[in-house]
C-alpha cells in the first residue's frame, strides 16, 4: 500500500523531500569517507535503503550491525527530550584498556554517519507518551569489502 502510495500523482511532494533527503545522505556520506581517506568511493554510484522508525516511550533496540553496506547512518525528524541515546560499541571489545562506549544524543535536525560494521544500539526513550523519537535509517548498500575499508579510520 506504502509503494501504491507514493508512486501516485499526489504523492510528488513526498518524492520532492525524499530525493533531497537522499542527496544530503551522499553527500555526508562521501565527506564522512574523504576523512578516513576514502575520497575516490562516490556513494552517489550506489543504493540507499531507508527506514523509518517511530518510539514511544520505553522502546530501544539491541546491538547490531549493518551488513552489506558502504556506510550507515541516521536522520533524527524528531527527538524530543529524553530521546534514547544511539550508542557505539568499542571494537576492540570489552577487557581494559577497551571496551569504551560512545553515547550520542540525538537531535532533531542531524545525521549521523557511522562505518556499518560498528556495533551501535539505542537506549530505551524515557519521553512523554504523547511524544514521539522520529527517525530515518539509512544504508549505502554495497560491496562489503569496500565497507570494510572503514576499519582503517
Amino acid at each position: 500500500m506504502q509503494q501504491e502510495i507514493f508512486q501516485t500523482d499526489k504523492s510528488w511532494w513526498l518524492q520532492v523531500h525524499v530525493n533531497r533527503l537522499k542527496a544530503t545522505i551522499f553527500e555526508r556520506a562521501n565527506d564522512f569517507l574523504a576523512r578516513i581517506g576514502k575520497e575516490n568511493i562516490d556513494t552517489s554510484q550506489y543504493d540507499v535503503f531507508l527506514w523509518a522508525t517511530a518510539c514511544e516511550a520505553c522502546i530501544a533496540h539491541a546491538p547490531h550491525v549493518h551488513e552489506s553496506s558502504i556506510v550507515s547512518g541516521v536522520y533524527y525528524v524528531n527527538a524530543p527530550k529524553g530521546s534514547g541515546s544511539l550508542m557505539f560499541e568499542d571494537p576492540r571489545g570489552g577487557l581494559p584498556p577497551f571496551g569504551g562506549r560512545i553515547v550520542h544524543e540525538p537531535r532533531a535536525g542531524e545525521i549521523v554517519i557511522f562505518p556499518p560494521w560498528l556495533q551501535h544500539h539505542v537506549g530505551s526513550s524515557c519521553i512523554e507518551p504523547d511524544e514521539l523519537r522520529v527517525s530515518l535509517s539509512f544504508n549505502i548498500i554495497g560491496d562489503t569489502t569496500t565497507s570494510n575499508i572503514c576499519a582503517t579510520m
